[in-house]
């Protein structure tokens, strides 16, 4: 009975792939992950993009062999829907932080409308001081909280899809569509300031990640209330998160010598691509200037 209980233990928890999950507000996102460690009983839990703790939404989190893969991941860009709070500023740039300061500006729709659809679609953006950011090896909002400094550098963002779905002053709600590293906080901040007053976000969701969409997410509480034949369902396959990427197909013998680090000639492509061998993936390579050169093997 216990070599029973040790092989089903293996078949069910021992797995890897991408797996979607429909994040509530409160908990960070590393909660989640420790969330799904504990309800997986597996170590190798990563995610493919930090959500704030007051937002909800998908995150993209990557079970066993599929943290390898994160790199090529984490740069999709993402949709929100955002609603945010004009005339006042706080610490964190959203609800559950400090007011430091407030002003008296009566924005119209017309003007909304015009800020939103006049806003840069690409800009340097400061990230807020409350962020997990990385400062000599703390987080920014650690030294934030304590009262410390925190010397941040710009960062250039692109704004693909800016939005306004409504506006009853002083709330107003946006949809946007953002490269990797955006801070939508900023954006809101940014945003407000050009209309010369402050705002901070109420609500944040994040709607999509590159190819996956929050519908096709499971919740935390459903996820984690599966029983250990269902909890593997929900698994996509490692490779889900690489459709934006070409893909080449190896013989055998050209597997081979993949796997084991070789470059193999591949004049059709050129840049990060899938590699499979007889319809199994294999990892990401780089072709260049006619060579396919390893760049991450995941399976043999």
């Amino acid at each position: 009975m216990r070599n029973l209980k040790s092989c089903l233990f293996f078949v069910v928890f021992d797995m890897d792939g991408i797996l979607l999950i429909d994040k509530p507000s409160g908990p960070t996102s590393h909660d989640v992950v420790n969330s799904i460690r504990r309800r997986l009983r597996q170590r190798r839990i990563g995610h493919a993009g930090t959500l704030d703790p007051l937002a909800s939404g998908l995150l993209v989190c990557l079970v066993g062999r599929a943290t390898r893969l994160a790199q090529f991941i984490t740069g999709h860009h993402k949709t929100y829907h955002v609603t945010a709070v004009l005339n006042e500023m706080r610490d964190t740039y959203d609800r559950v932080g400090t007011i430091i300061t407030q002003a008296d500006r009566c924005v119209t729709p017309d003007q909304m409308r015009a800020a939103v659809e006049q806003f840069p679609r690409e800009y340097d953006q400061m990230p807020p001081s409350f962020s997990a950011k990385q400062i000599a090896g703390r987080r920014a909002y650690d030294l934030a909280r304590e009262g410390k400094p925190v010397e941040l550098k710009p960062q250039r963002v692109r704004i693909y899809e800016l939005s306004l779905v409504r506006f009853e002053f002083p709330r107003v709600d946006l949809s946007t569509d953002v490269s990797a590293g955006t801070y939508v906080r900023s954006l809101v901040v940014d945003l407000a300031e050009t209309l010369g007053t402050f705002a901070y976000v109420d609500e944040l969701r994040r709607i999509a990640s590159g190819p996956f969409r929050v519908e096709n997410a499971v919740p935390l509480d459903e996820f984690t209330s599966l029983s250990d034949a269902e909890v593997i369902t929900p698994l996509l396959p490692v490779d889900a998160g690489l459709a934006d990427l070409p893909s080449i197909h190896l013989a055998p013998d050209e597997n081979r010598r993949f796997v084991d680090g070789q470059e193999l000639a591949c004049p059709a492509v050129e840049g990060l691509v899938a590699v499979y061998c007889d319809q199994r993936f294999v990892g990401v390579g780089q072709a260049r200037d006619g060579q396919l050169k390893p760049i991450r093997v995941i399976y043999r």
